[in-house]
């Protein structure tokens, strides 16, 4: 993170977004020697969470009710909160190096330890924009929110397919894991005509003019398309890089806006995260038509 914030912030439950503390200031030399020399070392703000314990190890609760040890359970909550800021503003705000800080060691131990974090790896068109405080405010709500989400649901395994995407490099795993995060979203439980199902419910439900639906609906079917040829590996023939640039932002955006709006709305949080969901999203596209396919002609024979 090379931002720095003229204020401590909260970003979700448990996690501050902040100046680098003084201490790693004065370990850093430590630290590069035992983590080599990486970006993080050179940053002037991170995502600092604490945590309460007799020892590393200790059980906690987590995001999601989860229990897991108090040190993971850390990082787990500062994965939610980089999420979050890159769902407040597509960015290449990350976290590269999680530094776990002992405040008194036991004899012959390290004051510091730490782990590489899974790092977001932004598209070229927003790699180089800036955070605002209304996008860090932004990123709290929807912290707080993801850290609530019920675990499994679909919401959650959209979140988790989402950051599985962005810190991705490969073109195909990371188209294929936003179609995931889309699916989980507003696939059908049976399965059954999912293309079509999938089409109207994205359309509808990131528009309420029915024009717009439209349009809307014809690039999720674009995308569907791809994402199957990526899934049963097909030969990308006239797939350019211009193209799939364009493929690859519009499907992190129908996640990004799908996310937002139901992270953002305690009610279709609860839709999207009961058994009723498949219903809901029934109701939500009675009477927007599909997309009509073109006749096939029958061979006419010579008079």
């Amino acid at each position: 993170m090379t931002a720095l914030p003229n204020r401590v912030s909260p970003v979700g439950p448990g996690v501050v977004l902040d100046a680098v503390p003084r201490w790693f200031q004065e370990e850093r030399k430590f630290a590069m020697v035992e983590f080599g020399k990486r970006e993080a070392f050179f940053a002037e703000a991170c995502l600092k969470a604490t945590f309460e314990g007799e020892a590393l190890g200790e059980m906690s609760e987590g995001p999601g009710g989860k229990q897991g040890k108090n040190h993971e359970v850390s990082w787990e909550r500062i994965r939610v909160g980089n999420l979050a800021l890159w769902l407040a503003r597509q960015s290449a705000l990350h976290v590269e190096l999680v530094i776990t800080k002992e405040p008194e060691p036991g004899p012959g131990a390290s004051a510091m330890s730490g782990r590489f974090l899974e790092t977001i790896r932004p598209r070229n068109r927003y790699s180089g924009v800036s955070l605002t405080s209304e996008d860090v405010v932004s990123a709290d709500r929807l912290a707080t929110a993801i850290q609530k989400v019920p675990r499994p649901s679909p919401v959650w395994t959209a979140t988790r397919f989402l950051w599985l995407a962005l810190t991705e490099e490969l073109w195909e795993t990371r188209y294929v894991n936003l179609w995931v995060a889309i699916e989980a979203l507003f696939g059908p439980e049976d399965r059954h005509e999912i293309g079509m199902k999938l089409r109207k419910r994205v359309a509808k439900f990131l528009n309420e003019d029915d024009k717009d639906a439209v349009i809307g609906r014809d690039m999720v079917d674009d995308g569907y398309e791809w994402r199957s040829a990526a899934v049963h590996g097909s030969r990308f023939a006239g797939l350019t890089t211009a193209k799939g640039e364009d493929l690859m932002l519009i499907s992190e955006g129908i996640v990004l806006t799908s996310l937002r709006k139901i992270l953002s709305d305690p009610d279709l949080l609860s839709a999207f995260c009961s058994p009723s969901r498949d219903a809901f999203l029934d109701r939500l596209t009675r009477g927007f038509p599909d997309r009509p396919r073109p006749r096939v002609r029958r061979n006419q024979k010579n008079r």
